[in-house]
């Protein structure tokens, strides 16, 4: 484990709560008896420890039935794998329909576009930890013009 990942504090229970990224089952009770902080401290773990791996880069294209560039679509992500609260919104593909995404974790991911707040075509990639992915997405009708 390394620094965490998020620090903030439940009001209502009044403790601080710490989220980490670790693989270790007892990762969570070594850090509370570490800071001998029971009772005044929650230690929230992914239990995959992703977040620790080399990140990887996830980049691509949007395209339509006959493999013309989509401009300007509007790209998310999201984990398919325990990964804690992590997602990319606010990315959009340039004049050649291509988006390059960095300081992804490893693992699959599903890629979707939205329009009019909707996913409306998807791509799943993995992400190789240190790597690369390459998601085609193709839309299957035309996008709505605004």
């Amino acid at each position: 484990m390394r620094e965490p990942e998020a620090i903030s504090v439940d009001t209502i229970n009044n403790v601080l709560v710490v989220k980490v990224s670790s693989a270790n089952p007892r990762a969570a009770a070594l850090i509370v008896d570490h800071f001998g902080a029971a009772g005044r401290m929650r230690v929230e773990s992914d239990r995959t420890g992703v977040l620790l791996k080399p990140q990887g880069h996830l980049s691509g294209r949007v395209v339509d039935k006959a493999r013309k560039p989509i401009r300007g679509a509007d790209i998310e992500y999201t984990p398919l794998f325990d990964a804690g609260a992590i997602a990319g919104v606010g990315h959009v593909t340039g004049p050649d329909g291509r988006f390059d995404i960095g300081q992804v974790p490893p693992g699959r991911w599903r890629v979707e576009v939205w329009e009019n707040g909707a996913p409306i075509a998807s791509a799943e990639v993995d992400v190789p930890s240190g790597g690369r992915a390459e998601a085609v997405i193709v839309m299957n009708r035309p996008r709505e013009t605004p």
